[in-house]
């Protein structure tokens, strides 16, 4: 078994190096280096995330950017089918698979809307003889063994000509290599504060609660439950942004604001809004005081100043507590908060693996028993971190892991920044035999 996995494309970004997006047209230079470090011939090209961007562009300008960019692939024998695992920017080639599969196609007559799932984790086991075996969909039933794809038929298969070359998970590929090391390749945003804030509010709840049995006082999340309960917050960003039409500009300066620290537009946008709530709003608390020496009046402008100081603390708060962010932050995984976050989902993902292996012999799953894996690889912060390099190799402290060594390792990803430079990916390749190595792009 021969794959490579990539993450962090953001075809339709203005901002990705592969495909300019007014154009749709490849850049040379970039997909050649692509195209090299991937290599001919793979059984999969694993796409970890942010491949397609909806977060900060329009639908069509992306699929549009995706069509040039994966028939060139295809053209270029570059691999004979895909993993993709959606992360935060294409959070909605999930969403819309979902309901392909699970709804959409269910609703002939005589048929039942299934439900809809937040977890499909993926399994590669080179542990198999038969290669028909080797890749798993959990939950997913195969097609017969004469077909070309195991999985195929999804909407994204139009971009290739009805190709079916396109297998969708969501969000994890566990990967077993021949000698039985297990690895995790995820996108990473559920690293990172904003993506799991709803659990962790939701847990810290339930906690001082005393929820009664059954509650989520009374376990640890699994990758469904953590993705479930985290939907609303994911949703509203992966495609809002973009489709919000002479908005969406806005919100993306806002964001690159927030994640460089400077918080300049911020700071300009809630005084503006300060201004409009105190032109418009009169706290009950301050209604019937008396008006005398403009006491009143002051009152207010103290409380709307005091509220505009703690969200600005907040926002700060929360860029620092990773080291300034996720995007373009080298030492992004290295930050303790981020490390207990990684060490939740890793954990997450061990239930996660606990109940495939326990129902590893019925028909909707059928693995062998699959190990703890001892690598992690993600990709989310666009800063690529190969098997050796300058800093420390990053391991996840035994507290966070229940005693467990895990390496985290990083894609990177493919885009230049806002002063034109390209920082470099890294493509992790394995093949049978030959184990994990990384190929990194400067």
């Amino acid at each position: 078994m021969k794959i490579s996995i990539v993450s962090d494309l953001h075809l339709g970004d203005e901002q990705c190096a592969l495909v300019d997006s007014k154009t749709y047209q490849l850049n040379a230079k970039y997909y050649t280096k692509f195209r090299d470090s991937v290599g001919q011939n793979n059984d999969f090209l694993v796409l970890a995330g942010d491949i397609l961007d909806f977060s900060v562009a329009l639908y069509q300008d992306t699929y549009e950017c995706a069509r040039t960019f994966f028939n060139k692939v295809i053209e270029d024998s570059l691999t004979k089918q895909f993993i993709y695992l959606p992360g935060n920017h294409d959070t909605n080639v999930w969403h819309t698979v979902e309901h392909e599969t699970n709804i959409i196609n269910q609703m002939g007559p005589n048929q039942k809307v299934r439900e809809f799932r937040h977890s499909v984790p993926a399994v590669l086991d080179d542990r198999q003889n038969n290669n028909w075996d080797k890749f798993v969909l959990c939950g997913v039933t195969p097609k017969s063994e004469n077909t070309e794809s195991k999985y195929g038929g999804l909407y994204l298969d139009r971009l290739v000509n009805n190709k079916p070359v396109f297998n969708v998970a969501h969000p994890n590929l566990y990967l077993v290599s021949d000698d039985g090391k297990g690895t995790l390749v995820t996108h990473g945003h559920y690293f990172q504060q904003y993506w799991t804030v709803t659990s962790q509010i939701a847990l810290a709840v339930a906690h001082v609660g005393n929820l009664a049995p059954g509650g989520l006082a009374c376990h640890e999340l699994d990758v469904n439950e953590l993705v479930g309960i985290n939907f609303p917050l994911v949703q509203l960003a992966c495609t809002g942004i973009g489709q919000s039409g002479p908005l969406s500009p806005i919100i993306n300066d806002i964001q690159k604001d927030v994640k460089s620290g400077k918080l300049k537009l911020v700071k300009k946008y809630i005084s503006a809004l300060k201004r409009i709530i105190d032109d418009q709003w009169e706290p009950e608390l301050l209604k019937n005081w008396p008006n005398f020496l403009s006491i009143k009046e002051k009152l207010s402008d103290r409380l709307l100043d005091y509220l505009e100081d703690y969200v600005l603390k907040i926002i700060r708060e929360i860029s620092e507590s990773e080291g300034g962010g996720a995007r373009g932050n080298l030492k992004f995984q290295y930050h303790p908060d981020v490390q207990e976050r990684i060490g939740r989902y890793y954990l997450a993902s061990l239930l996660e693996l606990d109940g495939m292996n326990r129902t590893q012999n019925s028909q909707k799953c059928k693995v062998s028993e699959l190990p703890e894996p001892e690598t992690i690889i993600f990709g989310h912060t666009h800063l690529p971190v190969p098997w050796g390099n300058d800093y420390k190799l990053a391991t996840l402290p035994f507290k966070f892991t229940g005693g467990r060594i895990v390496r985290l390792m990083n894609c990177g990803g493919w885009l230049i920044d806002e002063n034109g430079i390209f920082h470099g990916a890294n493509v992790f390749k394995y093949e049978t035999g030959q184990g994990i190595k990384t190929i990194t792009v400067p």
